[in-house]
């Protein structure tokens, strides 16, 4: 049988709470930080906002991995694999890595600017059927994707592929 019922669009209920939020029709409280345990699984058909860290223990399992947005990069050693688009600078001789992404990410790097006898060359952590990119002219633009737990090609506009 139902245990508690609410049929209404105007109240909310708390728990754990004396004022619950009446943006939400149930406001829970936290105890030590945390505020819901389920020991089954919960299924969410609208979209989901998490403020704060979302820790995951196991798997994601998701049909579109996306990774969102542009960030410059210049230094030497590690390119970073949080956004989509790596707006890369090659200013003398640098050596880049690419480390190993999530199954189905995409990452794409292109360079925007190259000065004082630019070379740079990127070494993935693990890649299909080659060794490095070289990179040494704006422009130049690799799109690889990661799968069975390599970097693949998929696309290559200028540059070098070793």
């Amino acid at each position: 049988g139902i245990l508690i019922h609410c049929d209404s669009t105007d109240h909310a209920v708390g728990i754990g709470t004396a004022t619950p939020d009446t943006a939400y029709i149930a406001d829970f409280a936290a105890v030590s930080g945390k505020s819901i345990k389920t020991a089954g699984s919960v299924d969410i058909t609208g979209n989901s906002t998490v403020t704060g860290t979302l820790g995951v223990v196991g798997s994601i399992d998701s049909t579109t991995f996306v990774t969102q947005g542009t960030v410059a990069h210049s230094a030497a050693g590690a390119i970073p694999i949080t956004h989509a688009i790596v707006n890369m600078t090659v200013d003398a001789t640098k050596a880049f890595t690419l480390a190993d992404g999530a199954d189905g990410q995409m990452i794409t790097l292109t360079c925007v600017a190259a000065t004082n006898t630019p070379d740079g060359t990127i070494t993935p952590a693990n890649r299909n059927g080659f060794a490095t990119l070289d990179m040494d002219a704006v422009g130049e633009t690799f799109t690889l994707i990661f799968s069975n737990s390599k970097w693949n090609i998929a696309s290559i506009h200028g540059g070098a592929i070793t």
